[in-house]
């Protein structure tokens, strides 16, 4: 079983905070709790979830045993296993500002929101060599500490594979500050070591939860997934 838990309210009373612990394999799941306060998002009507960047939605059925709505989201819905994925590119203007017409039209019933970027250009993997593979086919490194908004001099397809990630990380902030400011609580996941959390707008929305909680969990012994 992988447990995970996050809450991220902005200025929202820390007992009204979303709890999730979620099982990756079948079978019974573990319930939500939310607090009964007169500031949380509870709503007499089934609160929503929204889960951006859904993937496999695993997370939107599990909310669904549970008794919420859930509304996930992702440009390629193909990844979902048996589920219908509402499909908005985050980085398209028209789709984005569609997206925000609907959460605004749900708001009152908003009680967590959910994502997990790609980690793809950020992973520090990239830096180290894979056995057996021919040097000219190995993984680069597309950013660094000192440049976690991208690499300088990179090739046509590295920049491009950044500035494409850049866009989906700054409309992902972008959608979780306004739903922040709305207190509705968020997490995030993605591993504690990756550098996604460095970049710029990451950063920015951090900021605006300084007390926000981090947590490990773990799929392995290598694998620590970071909840914010």
């Amino acid at each position: 079983m992988v447990t995970t838990s996050a809450s991220v309210s902005g200025d929202r009373n820390a007992d009204s905070d979303a709890s999730f612990e979620v099982e990756r394999t079948e079978g019974a799941k573990k319930p939500v709790d939310f607090s009964s306060s007169s500031d949380s998002k509870r709503h007499d009507v089934v609160g929503l979830v929204v889960v951006f960047l859904a993937g496999s939605c695993r997370l939107r059925k599990a909310c669904g045993k549970l008794g919420l709505r859930a509304l996930p989201i992702d440009k390629d819905p193909k990844r979902a296993e048996s589920c219908v994925v509402e499909n908005y590119d985050l980085t398209d203007p028209q789709q984005y500002s569609t997206l925000v017409e609907v959460l605004h039209a749900e708001k009152d019933f908003l009680v967590h929101a959910h994502c997990a970027p790609s980690c793809g250009t950020a992973s520090r993997a990239r830096g180290r060599k894979v056995h057996g593979m021919p040097s000219h086919l190995q993984p680069q490194p597309l950013r660094s500490d000192d440049h976690p908004d991208g690499l300088p001099a990179l090739s046509e397809n590295g920049k491009a594979r950044v500035e494409s990630a850049n866009a989906s990380y700054k409309a992902t902030a972008d959608l979780l500050s306004m739903l922040i400011q709305w207190k509705v609580s968020v997490s995030i996941e993605n591993p504690s070591k990756s550098l996604f959390w460095k970049p710029s707008w990451i950063q920015k929305l951090l900021e605006m939860v300084p007390n926000a909680d981090a947590h490990d969990t773990f799929f392995g012994p290598l694998h620590a997934w970071r909840i914010r």
